[in-house]
């Protein structure tokens, strides 16, 4: 199984509320070949550890937000923009592995849908997130209750 469509699955469940990322994690694992395995945990926690930031920009980046049916294709997008803003990963690989996971969800709507995403987040993805900067929560990514904490 791809690394990108093996942490999206696995943060999917997330997503739904149905599961935690360390017990989602491991079946997702397993499916994966041993040399990508390391690549599918580092997508799949750090998309989880940037949430607030990578969905604050996903809701920039959409028109409107996924369905609750489609939370996969959320995860893949989150995916996306963890590849292009967190990590070493080329833009070109990024976009073009995280595009081509879609076809094994057998949502083909949202091949265009993830492919034009990303390249506007690609283009303009460092201004739109200078906008949402102003936001604590965001910005350093650590929930409201725990920054009142501190």
């Amino acid at each position: 199984m791809n690394p990108r469509l093996a942490a999206a699955r696995a943060l999917s469940v997330v997503l739904s509320g149905k599961a935690s990322l360390g017990s989602s994690l491991p079946e997702v694992l397993g499916k994966v070949d041993a040399r990508d395995r390391g690549l599918t945990q580092d997508l799949a926690f750090g998309t989880a550890r940037w949430h607030p930031r990578l969905a604050g920009l996903a809701d920039k980046l959409l028109q409107k937000p996924f369905k609750a049916a489609d939370r996969d294709v959320e995860a893949l997008l989150l995916v996306g923009l963890y590849q292009l803003f967190h990590t070493r990963i080329p833009a070109h690989a990024a976009i073009g592995e995280t595009v081509g996971c879609v076809d094994k969800l057998k949502k083909p709507w949202a091949k265009g849908l993830l492919n034009a995403v990303l390249r506007r987040a690609q283009r303009e993805g460092e201004a739109l997130l200078a906008e949402l900067e102003h936001d604590p929560v965001i910005r350093v990514a650590h929930p409201r209750w725990l920054q009142k904490t501190l």
